[in-house]
């Protein structure tokens, strides 16, 4: 979409523009197509080519190696990481859970409304998170800096 918009600014002559668009497009790592039918499951992906381009390792293969072999920071930061993305997805469901009751239970129904959002923006922010620690881990365990093995 915003390349689109970039492509026609640049086509009308203005250029200013398209730049702008350029570098939004690329903030928002817009290389495409979704991948997956959910933001998270695209941001996981892209940390997996990520990683996989940046080290040449495997996150899928080469996660109970990293907690296994990482020192205490990392191996602290991920399962902190971990914890709060597995309670949002925790949120999420209990949601799913009181919308469902609020069938027979009224007061019930906007409470699961609520507890879903505040669960779903919770879960944006926890898969960011995430993610960023996952790359981070592997970019250290790679380059064997401090709190890495190399």
């Amino acid at each position: 979409m915003l390349a689109r918009r970039s492509v026609r600014a640049r086509a009308d002559g203005h250029a200013l523009r398209a730049d702008r668009l350029d570098a939004r497009a690329a903030r928002a790592g817009t290389g495409g197509r979704p991948k997956s039918p959910t933001w998270s499951g695209d941001r996981l992906r892209h940390t997996e080519e990520n990683v996989g381009r940046q080290t040449g390792e495997d996150v899928a293969g080469g996660w109970t190696v990293l907690l296994l072999s990482a020192a205490d920071q990392p191996r602290a930061a991920l399962a902190q990481a971990r914890d709060a993305y597995d309670a949002a997805c925790e949120g999420l469901v209990w949601s799913t859970a009181f919308t469902v009751l609020g069938a027979w239970w009224w007061p019930a129904a906007p409470f699961g409304i609520l507890l879903g959002l505040a669960s779903w923006r919770s879960l944006r922010h926890a898969v960011q998170a995430l993610c960023r620690t996952t790359e981070a881990a592997f970019t250290l365990r790679g380059t064997g800096e401090p709190g890495g093995q190399a």
